[in-house]
């Protein structure tokens, strides 16, 4: 009986050993979960672009510094691949003779072949998402350095697999972080680095972020200058053309140099012009017909004491579509059908005098 204690005892400590050591290979290097390991550190402006495929699913995140400031105006492009329609299981026709084997084999080798991936392709401003997504992989952080990376056991850490990797472009070449098997618990997985050949353990989190591109990083605001920041609007179209100025005191607005000529409806152009959203850009085949039209209202919006327009917001109509660029837009942007056209009602009246 003591005997069979002990092997028992031996058996459990073993057991034991064993699972610390699948958990925590030798030769990783740990590190405080907080701060984590970087698997490289490069400044977040020497990237010119980044690029995640994750199978048929393709992002890339563009940053422009050329207009100085501490961020960037960020571009983001994606290739999603559409939704197939599920499968109608074919009803089976009794009056049918069975097929022969020679057609049988004929049929599976028909429907084997499966049809091109349909992408669908959207490009759009990023938001603060895209650019924390940019900065979190110009230092991406481990939970643990693994070490050398070992061909021999790379199936074991999922390498090769699918193409699944971020590729950052820079002046001097490029940096590459490839990306294996998810870890049992913890939500971890595992990360193969260009720049050292090593294998890290990743947060899950850190690179699912990007599989959401298409719906977490869109920007739809027309512009950042904020309701209250709005102290002078000059609006025109083809024809006529106003200069609107707000009361410094209280939501009143005024056409021209004349305080006393207050203008009931400007409270609500300003709040309209602020709070509308862009539901998407347009294609680019889109943008360059757009381009060519004369915008059917302009404004131009002015903080306070500011001689020159500190933003530009275009409007116009193609069927029952209404379509906005503002410099912060940068590209035309495709707006609700129902406050879009409720934005060109309210500046026609404004400049109309009604």
């Amino acid at each position: 009986m003591n005997r069979t204690h002990g092997l028992l005892a031996l058996l459990l400590v073993l057991s034991g050993v064993w699972a610390f050591f699948i958990v925590h290979p030798v030769g990783g290097t740990t590190s405080d979960e907080k701060k984590g390991v970087p698997v490289w550190d490069i400044p977040r402006d020497s990237v010119q672009r980044l690029e995640y495929q994750k199978g048929d699913l393709h992002v890339s995140i563009t940053p422009d510094w050329s207009g100085g400031g501490d961020l960037p105006f960020v571009w983001v492009e994606t290739k999603t691949p559409k939704a197939k329609p599920p499968k109608k299981d074919p009803k089976p026709d009794a009056t049918k003779a069975p097929k022969a084997k020679d057609d049988a084999a004929k049929d599976e080798t028909a429907t084997a072949e499966e049809p091109p991936v349909e992408l669908t392709e959207k490009a759009f401003k990023g938001n603060k998402s895209a650019l924390e997504s940019l900065e979190a992989f110009a230092r991406p952080d481990a939970r643990r350095d693994l070490g050398a990376y070992d061909k021999s056991t790379g199936a074991s850490y999922g390498f090769p697999g699918e193409e699944h990797a971020v590729t950052l472009t820079r002046e001097d070449g490029t940096l590459i972080l490839k990306f294996g098997r998810q870890t049992f618990g913890k939500g971890g997985q595992y990360a193969l680095s260009s720049r050292d050949d090593h294998l890290f353990l990743m947060a899950l989190t850190q690179i699912s972020r990007l599989d959401r591109a298409e719906s977490s990083m869109l920007d739809r605001d027309l512009t950042a200058i904020t309701q209250k920041e709005i102290a002078r609007i000059d609006a025109s179209t083809g024809i006529l053309a106003q200069s609107f100025h707000k009361l410094q005191e209280g939501d009143g607005w005024y056409a021209g140099e004349r305080k006393e000529a207050e203008i009931p409806g400007l409270p609500k152009l300003v709040s309209t012009l602020n709070s509308i959203k862009a539901v998407g850009y347009v294609t680019a085949e889109k943008n360059e017909e757009l381009e060519g039209k004369s915008p059917e209202l302009r404004f131009l919006l002015y903080k306070q004491g500011s001689q020159v327009a500190d933003d530009e917001i275009l409007l116009v109509t193609q069927g029952a579509g209404v379509f906005a660029k503002s410099r912060y837009t940068r590209k035309w942007v495709t707006l609700s059908s129902t406050l879009g056209k409720q934005l060109m009602e309210q500046g026609g009246k404004i400049l109309g005098g009604t």
